[in-house]
């Protein structure tokens, strides 16, 4: 099945929660104030998942738009050193 965004935004959490486990993959964590955002891709979108530290719980799972200006916060954990080898 195709990923669809308009479709994804009416599922429930649990719902959102059940597609990233089944078909999501894990590219990277930041801490974001009293939050782990967790970054998966999907069938090529990118899906961010918000885990709260203090109660351990996710309490959202959202879509992000290549062109959203949040991106630019995964970058620091990103090592190109190796590109650059000699």
């Amino acid at each position: 099945m195709a990923f669809n965004n308009t479709l994804f935004y009416l599922y429930t959490l649990d719902e959102r929660i059940e597609i990233i486990n089944h078909r999501g993959e894990f590219i990277t964590r930041i801490k974001y104030y009293g939050f782990y955002l967790n970054l998966y891709i999907v069938d090529n979108r990118l899906i961010e998942v918000y885990h709260n530290i203090q109660t351990n719980t996710i309490d959202q799972v959202e879509l992000l738009e290549s062109t959203d200006e949040r991106l630019c916060l995964y970058s620091v954990n990103v090592n190109l050193s190796d590109l650059f080898t000699a």
